[in-house]
């Protein structure tokens, strides 16, 4: 699920607030503010590609009713039947972070399969500069990260900056070693440079197979590949991003 990780700049608490809910949620989705005016509440769910006028996570799931039984709002957790209240973690510079799924559902593994997160190379390069993959697909990275998985090249990172349908990923930074036959690498459709990220379908994770550049709008703080590095390779990502259009302070 999303987390808060930090505020940007600050060494205080996170700021939690109780909002008026207008749907049932789950703890670490996205809230974005409610623009309707014949509904109860002040939040609603974000969509996956559209963060405007972000609130925060969500600190805890909530059911929704429309028929409240409780108004007890110091208990926790929630009593079944509270009035349509949600805590949210809602800060403008609250840096959030999501782990990264290889589909639209959280969970899900980093994909091997085309569009994919993991990489196997197939015709050494000496120029180190150009990934061979069938399973780059037909989805561009470029702009995104990718990161030596095995082989000799491994731990080190370039950004994409060239993308070549079901054939190969390229970097202009070359990497310090031949590419070899069957080194793998571990490619992300982000970096600090671009402003996008799209969500997974219940809002708790990143969806990592996506066009780069496309989704929501944020501003990526920071891509983590490989977290816990170990032998035999780490395949978790993390991505950290602070909302590009928040509710409190609007940076787009």
């Amino acid at each position: 699920m999303g987390r808060v990780v930090k505020i940007l700049g600050g060494e205080g608490g996170f700021f939690p607030q109780d909002y008026k809910l207008d749907a049932t949620c789950v703890s670490g989705a996205l809230a974005v503010r409610s623009t309707a005016t014949n509904s109860g509440g002040e939040v609603v769910n974000a969509s996956t590609t559209d963060f405007s006028r972000a609130v925060g996570l969500y600190a805890e799931a909530v059911t929704y009713t429309a028929a409240p039984t409780s108004d007890n709002l110091l208990a926790m957790p929630r009593p079944t039947g509270l009035e349509g209240v949600v805590r949210i973690i809602s800060h403008p510079l609250a840096i959030l972070e999501f782990r990264v799924a290889g589909s639209a559902t959280s969970g899900a593994g980093l994909a091997t399969t085309a569009p994919a997160n993991i990489l196997t190379n197939t015709t050494a390069d000496t120029t180190k500069l150009i990934v061979t993959a069938a399973e780059v697909g037909t989805v561009s990275f470029a702009g995104g990260l990718i990161k030596g998985r095995t082989g000799a090249n491994r731990f080190q990172t370039r950004r994409i900056s060239a993308h070549s349908n079901s054939t190969s990923t390229s970097v202009t930074v070359a990497f310090l070693n031949t590419i070899a036959a069957n080194d793998t690498f571990t490619r992300v459709p982000w970096s600090k440079a671009t402003l996008n990220l799209q969500l997974t379908t219940d809002l708790t994770e990143a969806n990592g197979i996506i066009v780069a550049g496309t989704g929501g709008r944020v501003v990526v703080y920071d891509v983590l590949i490989g977290v816990g590095e170990a032998v035999p390779p780490s395949d978790q990502v993390l991505v950290q991003v602070l909302m590009g259009d928040h509710l409190m302070s609007s940076i787009s």
